[in-house]
């Protein structure tokens, strides 16, 4: 049974003999009334936060900050080096990081 406390939190016990573990002055409520207050709980995500958080997540799961990213393929395509066997992973990667900021 899920419980509110007057904090508006919500406990839920399956097993009455630990009531007395919940915070004074706790009514029992229903599920759907409980499912209600932790859905309205729940933060608010911006997506365009989501989208930078995602873009950190891969510049640092691939050890390429956009600085240095940016300069690696400038040089590589200033000096004709495209042929170069990591080039084109940089270069997928890049797009796809472009692709999530055209997103902001």
């Amino acid at each position: 049974m899920h419980y509110k406390a007057p904090d508006n939190s919500i406990h839920f016990l399956d097993d009455d003999n630990f009531i007395q573990l919940l915070p004074a002055g706790s009514v029992p409520i229903s599920d759907a009334e409980a499912a209600l207050i932790i859905e309205a709980s729940k933060p608010i995500v911006d997506p365009k936060e989501a989208i930078r958080a995602q873009i950190k997540q891969l510049e640092a799961d691939q050890l390429m900050p956009r600085a240095t990213r940016e300069f690696m393929l400038l040089y590589v395509e200033t000096n004709g080096l495209t042929a170069m066997p990591g080039y084109a992973p940089l270069k997928a990667f890049d797009e796809q990081i472009k692709a999530l900021r055209a997103q902001l």
